[in-house]
């Protein structure tokens, strides 16, 4: 009697072993695929790694002091995967949440943009001019212009940017404190994003689109049908694509991001053409 019980007992431990290799792999895969198609994850995808890791962890009890085999290499697989996985959701949580505390300064918390102007390579032969019918804003705001708005020639310039600033394109100050006249906070990290529009740092209601590079300009800008709202995620622009956006003090700017930075303090590179309006 007592050798049947023990046999049963075997049987039913060495049948939960494959349910917990497949319980793990669900839970990896789907955090996995939540985490990097997430710019900001949930806290599901958080509790999905820990079980990963929690399965993985107890397959590796059960099977200590036994030949190695595929139920070891799950193991081993659910541990890895997870543990990578879990790292990847908090920080990626953590940055999106507390940016502005990251490290990566120059002394004062602010790596300052480029000062320097470089004139287009390729400048119109006359100054820019805006649609003259209403245009629909990303704010849903209609803007409508009595004449047509002339614009300077275009400049460009380079930004290095630290975590955690907010960032006025018009007067090309980057701070942790922001302000009124700033127009988006960069985190940093490894959400790849912008943030427009939300917080103490930046100005509200700012008009915030995607164009082709080979598109941008004022006009286009303005009657892009891809507008974005409260923040723009690397994770989700085509290749070729720019930020166009209007400043604080009603430039058109495109803004390629060149490099989004990663943990560690990484600074984000981005290029920038600015069409300010004729004075």
């Amino acid at each position: 009697m007592n050798r049947e019980s023990g046999h049963d007992a075997r049987s039913a431990g060495r049948g939960t072993k494959p349910l917990l290799a497949v319980l793990g792999l669900v839970a990896d895969v789907v955090a996995i695929i939540g985490v990097f198609t997430n710019p900001s994850p949930s806290i599901a995808f958080v509790v999905l790694s820990c079980i990963a890791i929690v399965a993985g962890l107890i397959l590796v009890v059960r099977l200590f002091g036994r030949p190695l085999g595929m139920l070891a290499l799950a193991a081993f697989v659910l541990v890895l995967a997870g543990s990578v996985t879990l790292a990847v959701a908090v920080t990626m949580r953590a940055t999106a949440t507390g940016g502005a505390d990251a490290a990566g300064d120059d002394g004062d918390g602010v790596r300052s943009p480029t000062t320097s102007a470089v004139a287009t390579t390729t400048p119109s032969t006359s100054p820019s001019t805006s649609p003259t019918s209403p245009v629909t804003s990303s704010t849903g705001r209609p803007t409508t212009t009595s004449r047509p708005v002339e614009y300077q020639q275009p400049v460009s310039y380079p930004l290095e940017l630290s975590q955690g600033v907010a960032v006025d394109l018009d007067s090309r100050q980057a701070t942790r404190e922001g302000g009124a006249d700033f127009e988006f906070v960069y985190p940093g990290g490894l959400n790849k994003r912008l943030h427009f529009g939300e917080g103490a740092q930046v100005a509200s209601g700012t008009d915030v689109t995607l164009v082709s590079a080979a598109d941008a300009s004022p006009q286009n800008c303005a009657s892009s049908t891809r507008p974005q709202e409260r923040y723009v995620s690397g994770y989700f622009m085509k290749d070729g694509d720019v930020i166009c956006f209007r400043t604080t003090e009603g430039a058109w700017a495109a803004v390629n991001v060149r490099e989004w930075g990663a943990t560690g303090g990484k600074a984000g590179v981005m290029d920038v053409t600015l069409w300010k309006p004729q004075s």
